[in-house]
């Protein structure tokens, strides 16, 4: 795999470097090396899908709509009903996250989108790296993430009533656990998650440059 793309990477720089000329060939290293590099420090966050999990968390609004969309054609269909999708700019990553079978979780208010949050119920459809890394079994296990909530209604709660719809339906599927990460410094996110009844199940130290990944994990006890 790391050959292949070594050898893809080789063939399309060749190709600059001769139709562009040194000056933008080494313009485009330039960016393609800040974005290929990523370094942080994480949390990992576990929460246990037994027969004793709370699942409810109330939101500070009450009037709200849940929709749980699997396919690209579901969003149209959703958005021809006249949920309003507009603030989620990331439409183009829509169609590569459902064929790989991701789920989309979507709170809206009225026909505002309020949050969404992606669940991966297998290992082809997980977008996190450090998770990708770190669960090893996707039979029992289901992981979420990335997250994102409109501005506009930001601190009502729609985050960890997302994260414990979400458990419930897992729980459906007969997943065992769900785990999620965020950023140690970010502090809003880790309220949240905690909201919904999950623990830190373990530290991480996430380095990845260029085609390399590297995970420092650190296990700890208290799991919820």
């Amino acid at each position: 795999m790391f050959s292949d793309r070594m050898g893809v990477l080789f063939r399309r720089s060749k190709e600059i470097l001769q139709r562009d000329g040194l000056i933008s060939f080494i313009k485009r290293v330039f960016l393609f090396s800040v974005r290929s590099f990523s370094y942080g420090n994480y949390y990992i966050y576990e929460k246990k899908l037994n027969e004793t999990n709370d699942f409810e968390f109330k939101s500070k609004i009450q009037n709200v709509t849940l929709k749980i969309i699997f396919t690209t054609d579901q969003i149209g269909e959703v958005s021809n009903e006249g949920f309003d999708f507009s603030f989620y700019s990331n439409i183009g990553n829509f169609k590569e996250r459902f064929n790989k079978e991701a789920i989309l979780f979507c709170v809206f208010i009225g026909r505002d989108l309020a949050h969404a949050s992606w669940v991966a119920m297998k290992k082809k459809s997980n977008m996190d790296p450090i998770l990708l890394l770190s669960i090893k079994d996707w039979q029992k296990k289901a992981s979420i993430g990335p997250s994102i909530t409109n501005p506009k209604y930001r601190g009502l709660g729609f985050y960890p009533y997302t994260l414990c719809k979400i458990c419930e339906y897992l729980k459906g599927e007969n997943k065992q656990s769900v785990n999620i990460t965020t950023s140690k410094h970010n502090t809003p996110s880790m309220k949240g998650i905690s909201k919904a009844g999950f623990g830190i199940s373990g530290e991480a130290r996430y380095l990845k440059l260029l085609f390399l990944e590297f995970l420092n994990e650190k296990p700890t006890k208290g799991v919820t």
